[in-house]
């Protein structure tokens, strides 16, 4: 396994850019969901617990379902006369997952190279990274000669 601190520092600037824009996608569909009608509390549990499993980065806290009185006429309805049927409506916070944050970081900077060859005087650690590294130009060659825009006379 192999960290690296520049490989780590730009893992981290990802990672927080990932975390603001599914912050801001999470704000809106929180938004949206707690403008819709529901019919009875189930059905609104079950949309926010679909919500919840689609959010990458953030959870939601203080839930709650709150019945919102519906009238059978449209219009305001007179002094004293009471609902004759609720909907409900989410009511939640948008928080961070820290802990699945926590383990991104982590993450962060590091990679795994494996190779057959066991010997390590015959292949250090860091000759093995010189070596991966050094691929790079070989890959970008064999990128070039597989483009389609590449018309070579076989």
């Amino acid at each position: 396994m192999v960290e690296s601190e520049s490989r780590k520092k730009a893992d981290l600037e990802q990672l927080e850019q990932k975390i603001t824009t599914a912050g801001v996608i999470a704000k809106n569909q929180l938004l949206s969901l707690s403008q819709e009608k529901f019919a009875c509390v189930p059905d609104a549990e079950q949309a926010a617990k679909k919500l919840e499993k689609e959010l990458p980065y953030h959870a939601l806290e203080d839930l709650e379902f709150v019945p919102q009185p519906r009238h059978g006429k449209p219009g305001r309805p007179r002094k004293g006369i009471t609902a004759s049927n609720y909907y409900y409506q989410v009511r939640a916070n948008l928080v961070l997952n820290s802990e699945l944050v926590n383990k991104e970081k982590n993450r962060a900077g590091r990679f795994i190279l494996a190779t057959n060859v066991l010997d390590h005087q015959f292949l250090s650690d860091d000759k093995l990274l010189r070596e991966y590294k050094a691929q790079q130009s070989t890959q970008r060659g064999f990128r070039f000669l597989k483009d389609p825009m590449f018309f070579a006379d076989s």
